[in-house]
């Protein structure tokens, strides 16, 4: 799994595209006005990319039956916390990861 852990404005989403061009992989983002602007991104690099999708897309069925390879979350953090409030009606509070290769 490939990681673009960097400050904010420095290219992790650009980054993202990059891999979901090559990777044919959608990107999940938190919601709907970051899906356009990951699209707008895109277009205006010229870089083809599946449509992206949002985790409101995920909880209204949006994307029941489609087969994905993969996919790529730009901010995973903030994903997290939506599913996390989604399924079990509380906040997160925290977390912990590893930053294995």
């Amino acid at each position: 799994m490939e990681r673009f852990i960097m400050p904010r404005g420095t290219g992790k989403t650009y980054q993202l595209i990059l891999k979901s061009a090559e990777t044919n992989q959608p990107i999940l983002v938190h919601n709907d006005v970051l899906k356009k602007y990951v699209q707008e991104i895109a277009n205006n690099h010229k870089i083809e990319i599946p449509t992206p999708i949002s985790v409101g897309d995920i909880l209204c069925g949006k994307c029941r039956g489609r087969h994905y390879n993969g996919v790529l979350v730009d901010e995973l953090e903030t994903v997290m916390r939506q599913f996390v409030s989604y399924f079990l009606s509380v906040p997160m509070t925290g977390y912990s990861m590893s930053i294995d290769n």
